[in-house]
């Protein structure tokens, strides 16, 4: 019982960091540029079971993030800043940012037990990319979450296909497929490698009455999160270049009756899960669209397999990468422990084999759902050791990780590991949600205020109001085209100090300005917040 304290005294202590880390992040960083739009669909969501502004993401991650707004929570904050008044919705991440925690260390508990728990919620507590998402309001942290369960659901009805195991899964799985539409592929993929290594334990769960039962109960969880409503799978727009506007012009010329009444049934005939198919459907259509992807500080008309995996390299931590390679070497020579951590493997190596193949935009963050898995597979490389000089080594790589992340703080998102260069100079590798997602308003506005200039010409890549944090500007902000992202902001300021101009790392690149001269690489002057250039 002593030893049973000081386990959960352990866990207790990482999770106080987790939530002061987090929790200081969210309060150092403004709105970046995917949350706004999540906690508006949210409330729209909870407040009036409305649900096709946007089909491209299911809703149960927004929903859960707008309950504490719906409240009027967010009304007991005394701010006029924009991600503090969000701080009640960002601490619903952090609470399933916690939670993904505890399922970690109880599933490594169960499976490998007390040391290599206590060590992989210590690894994943520190991972940057983890702290970078546990408190933003966007989808990957609570996916994560649901989708690590769904995997510990999986291998306990694979063990005992019980009907209470079965309905489990189903329901869990659901709540992942609510949470992104990619859980079917990654479950897919999981189950399609787990068939062809123990295909006798699968065979007795390939029976009609299993796999009915578990659509059922996964549907019926999805259908929950959109308040059992129904709707039309394409909405009524008039747009010539739609697919199913070809579709519907390709079935009056054939003449195909059952064409025309398939469309007009997904047009015109509200459904259950409707909103849900058109999200499908709108998912397929995006992944066979190209688009410019930026890669290493160049952008490519389209995206390569190898762009995730080098991001992925560049920004987890080299100690991590060290366990993980370990680990990798251990499958390869021992037979006994590739077949002990089957569950640790597989969906490790499927999230990152699909994610590549899929044509993913090179983030980071899509690769988070792996992070538990290879957070346990580093702990059990730890917990294996039986070397005292190679324990000293681990202890000092642990150590490493914890430091290097640490120093990261609070701007988690713009961590990149020592293979990427100096910190300085990461802005000419990366963009977007991989340093810059419009999280360092306050950055800059500290930054003006200590430089006093006469004005600031600021190109924003973000939604949120820089009005609200001393950036008042002769235009408004939070627009979500193109032309107007770009533009700049004057803000004028009447200081002793030389006019400031800023550019977001991502306009830089997306706007085109590091072709003009005077926004040379060159004339930058310093880095605000990792991810605003100065000249």
């Amino acid at each position: 019982m002593k030893s049973k304290y000081y386990h959960f005294f352990f866990l207790l202590s990482i999770l106080i960091l987790y939530f002061v880390l987090s929790v200081g992040s969210a309060l150092h960083e403004s709105l970046t540029f995917d949350e706004i739009v999540h906690i508006e669909e949210g409330l729209n969501h909870l407040t009036y079971h409305t649900f096709a502004v946007d089909t491209n993401n299911p809703p149960l991650i927004r929903e859960l993030a707008a309950i504490p707004l719906v409240f009027g929570l967010g009304r007991f904050i005394p701010t006029d800043i924009p991600s503090q008044q969000a701080l009640p919705a960002r601490f619903v991440t952090i609470l399933l940012g916690g939670a993904l925690l505890v399922a970690v260390f109880f599933f490594s508990r169960r499976y490998f037990g007390m040391i290599p728990a206590m060590l992989s919620v210590l690894l994943l507590a520190f991972e940057p990319a983890f702290l970078a998402h546990s408190h933003y309001v966007t989808l990957d942290t609570g996916f994560t979450l649901f989708f690590f369960l769904a995997c510990w659901a999986l291998w306990r009805w694979v063990k005992r296909p019980t009907v209470i195991n079965t309905v489990l899964f189903g329901i869990v799985f659901g709540l992942a497929a609510s949470s992104k539409v990619s859980a079917w592929i990654f479950m897919v993929g999981i189950i399609g490698v787990f068939l062809f290594l123990q295909k006798t334990l699968f065979v007795r769960l390939i029976r009609p009455k299993q796999i009915i039962l578990v659509l059922v109960s996964c549907l019926l969880t999805i259908w929950a999160t959109y308040f059992f409503t129904s709707d039309v799978v394409v909405a009524q727009r008039q747009d010539v270049g739609r697919v199913s506007s070809k579709l519907e012009a390709y079935a009056q010329q054939t003449h195909n009756q059952w064409l025309q009444i398939g469309l007009y049934v997904l047009k015109y005939q509200p459904i259950p899960l409707g909103n849900y198919m058109a999200t499908l459907k709108n998912n397929a259509l995006r992944a066979h669209l190209s688009s410019d992807t930026f890669f290493l500080g160049r952008t490519y008309p389209s995206v390569s397999w190898y762009f995730l995996p080098v991001n992925f390299l560049l920004k987890t931590p080299l100690p991590l990468l060290i366990f993980f390679g370990l680990f990798l070497i251990q499958l390869i020579r021992n037979t006994a422990f590739r077949k002990n951590t089957e569950i640790i493997w597989v969906p490790l190596l499927t999230i990152f084999t699909i994610s590549s193949l899929l044509g993913l935009q090179p983030w980071v963050r899509y690769l988070l759902p792996a992070y538990p898995f290879l957070a346990i597979a580093g702990a059990l490389v730890i917990a294996n050791i039986t070397d005292r000089y190679l324990r000293y080594g681990a202890v000092f790589l642990v150590g490493w990780l914890i430091a290097g992340t640490l120093a990261q703080f609070p701007h988690f998102i713009s961590y990149a590991n020592e293979l990427s260069g100096f910190r300085v100079n990461r802005y000419t590798k990366f963009a977007d949600s991989n340093i810059d997602w419009g999280q360092s308003l306050p950055d800059l506005a500290q930054y003006v205020q200590k430089e006093k200039p006469k004005s600031l010409t600021f190109s924003y890549f973000g939604r949120d109001n820089g009005d609200n944090y001393g950036l008042v500007s002769n235009r408004p902000y939070g627009s979500y085209t193109q032309p107007e992202i770009c533009a700049f902001h004057e803000i004028p300021y009447g200081g002793y100090g030389e006019r400031i101009v800023a550019i977001s790392v991502t306009n830089w690149y997306q706007c085109g300005y590091i072709t003009q001269p005077q926004y040379q690489k060159d004339k930058i002057r310093t880095v605000v917040g990792d991810s605003i250039l100065i000249f």
